[in-house]
Parts: structure tokens; C-alpha cells; sequence
């Protein structure tokens, strides 16, 4: 059978002393902190905690009013702190479950680095378990590509004792078909109003198929140049504002200069002969 509303109260403020029986008096309804019943169970042992300290007091010195409001003022206190933090459990709670609905790999990290959080999209591609993850901050490397692991993890590191956060590249085992596949790296951090660190939260992109891409590209340009160099002629390209945007290997080698150095002297160095400059 639970208590009454006065035997609540009168197991909250127990004890003989006068501000015991001032607070059990008052109408905590008309304050900060709200009826007695809908306290938590954190703050009604503290009340009892400040009451035993008050108890030492009394016997020394009669008790003045500015204690009750002193000792109000403490409650009203440790409730706003107790309320923050369940505040900020129910938004991480939030942000966990928004997290698991990304399409791609998401987490979270405490502040010392140890991931407390991980959607299913990484532990699928990396064949991980939550427990795994977890275990250690370094655990989920084990997928990292043998060459990429000391750069990678140096770079989580710094991010993470920083309290900055990171940003890098690195290609990680998928387990379905055991390839290596390209990922970027990010995470921000989670600060409380003090500026305090309470989780790094961030994500792992695949970036595959867009690396593959700048690499076709950068073959596709090779190949060009290579066939534009074996041109018997002279072959450059320039904008509409007179820069020199390319120039075959045939004209570098005449002047024996490099493009920028074409760029910056072809109207005002030896390339030109005096006669043919313009102006």
C-alpha cells in the first residue's frame, strides 16, 4: 500500500529539529520544486541529507529563516541539475534512434573516445557485433585496411583528445564479399552549456565508387595528354581572358619552361621576340 500524501512528506522532513518541522510545514506545491510526491527518489535522499547536516547546526545556534530559504534554494538546485541530465538522456535516446534510421554508417562516441553507439548499416558491412564495438575505442579498426590503420588512427586520436572532432579517409574490409572499400571519416562534438564534452557524433560515408571515378578520370586524362603530347605540332589552349591553359609537351620542351612559367613571361620574357610583343 503506497504512503499518503502526509506520511510522504513526514518521512521526507523526519526528524525533531525546527527546520525540519518549518519544511514539513510548508506548501512545497507553491515553490520551484513542486508537490513532494512527484520528487524523484535522488532528491527526496538528498533533503534527508541536508536535514542531518542542518541537525548539527541547530545544536549550536538557534535557526534562522535565511537557512530554510538557503537550505530551499540547494533542492531547487540539485532538481535543476537532476532535470538537465534526464533531459539529455532523452535527447541522446533521440538522436540514437534518428541515428539508426540513416542510410549510412552512424555513431557515437563517449568522450573518451569508446564508441557507445553504432547503427546496424556498419556492423552489417563490417560483420561487427554492438559488444565488439564497444569492447575497446580502437575495436571497430580491426576492418581498417592494414595500411591506413596508423594514419587513421592517429587522425580518430587527435580528433578525440582535441575535443575537435575529425575528418579523414580510409578503405575498410566489407565482409559480404571480403573487398576493401574507400570511407570518409567525420565527427562533431556534443558539448553541454558549460562547453563540456559529452559525445562525438558522426558517420562513415562510402566513398568507393567515387574514388574509383577520380581515378578513371585521372587515367582519362593521362591517356589524353600522352596522345596530344605524341602530336608532331605545337597544340596549346588558351581562355578568352589570355591565360594559357595547356600546353603539349612539345612546346614545354622548345622553350624549356613549365606552364606557369609560360603563363607569367610568355608577353613580357625572352618567348616572344621584342618586335612581336604586343603594345
Amino acid at each position: 500500500m503506497e504512503p499518503s500524501k502526509r506520511e510522504l512528506v513526514e518521512a521526507v522532513f523526519a526528524g525533531d529539529s525546527e527546520l525540519a518541522a518549518r519544511m514539513r510545514a510548508l506548501d512545497w506545491s507553491a515553490t520551484l520544486l513542486g508537490p513532494v510526491e512527484e520528487w524523484p527518489q535522488a532528491l527526496r535522499t538528498g533533503v534527508r541529507i541536508v536535514l542531518d547536516s542542518a541537525r548539527a547546526l541547530e545544536q549550536e545556534r538557534p535557526p534562522q529563516s535565511e537557512e530554510l530559504r538557503a537550505s530551499e534554494e540547494r533542492l531547487a538546485e540539485m532538481s535543476r541539475r537532476y532535470r538537465e541530465l534526464q533531459r539529455t538522456h532523452e535527447e541522446l535516446q533521440l538522436e540514437a534512434g534518428l541515428l539508426q534510421q540513416l542510410p549510412v554508417s552512424a555513431w557515437t562516441l563517449k568522450p573518451d573516445g569508446t564508441p557507445d553507439f553504432v547503427n546496424r548499416v556498419w556492423l552489417e558491412f563490417a560483420g561487427q557485433t554492438l559488444e565488439f564495438v564497444r569492447s575497446n575505442p580502437e575495436a571497430w579498426m580491426n576492418a581498417v585496411h592494414p595500411e591506413d590503420r596508423e594514419t587513421a588512427s592517429k587522425a580518430f586520436w587527435d580528433g578525440v583528445r582535441s575535443g575537435q572532432g575529425f575528418s579523414f579517409e580510409n578503405r575498410s574490409l566489407r565482409v559480404l564479399d571480403g573487398t576493401y572499400r574507400w570511407h570518409l571519416q567525420q565527427a562533431v562534438v556534443l558539448r553541454d552549456e558549460e562547453g563540456k564534452v559529452l559525445k562525438f557524433v558522426g558517420t562513415t560515408t562510402d566513398i568507393d565508387d567515387q574514388k574509383r571515378a577520380e581515378e578513371a578520370l585521372r587515367e582519362s586524362e593521362h591517356e589524353s595528354r600522352l596522345i596530344v603530347d605524341s602530336i608532331p605540332g605545337m597544340v596549346a589552349v588558351i581562355s578568352t581572358s589570355g591565360e594559357v591553359m595547356f600546353l603539349s609537351k612539345p612546346i614545354l620542351d622548345y622553350y624549356g619552361k613549365s606552364l606557369d612559367e609560360v603563363n607569367s613571361q610568355w608577353t613580357t620574357g625572352d618567348m616572344i621576340h621584342r618586335e612581336d610583343r604586343p603594345g
